[in-house]
């Protein structure tokens, strides 16, 4: 991630974007779980905050294709 925010060319590569669709996203944490075998909101932080810098994380395909329509037309419009 570090790479790609810094040594690629931006003109020619816009960024990286995820979806992140586990059900446990969507579960509570239980307080009674200990360590492991509580995987609510489980997801790798080194990940999200490269995708959070970048273009984003959505949690489900409807946000995720709005954010890569807009993407796109801010694309276009630099283009034109």
């Amino acid at each position: 991630m570090d790479c790609l925010s810094k040594h690629v060319d931006p003109n020619s590569y816009l960024g990286v974007i995820g979806l992140a669709t586990d059900i446990r996203l969507k579960t509570p944490p239980n307080p009674l779980q200990p360590g492991i075998d509580n995987q609510s909101f489980y997801l790798n932080q080194f990940v999200v905050g490269g995708l959070k810098l970048s273009l984003g994380l959505y949690l489900d395909v409807d946000s995720l294709i709005r954010a890569l329509n807009a993407i796109r037309n801010k694309a276009e419009a630099r283009h034109v």
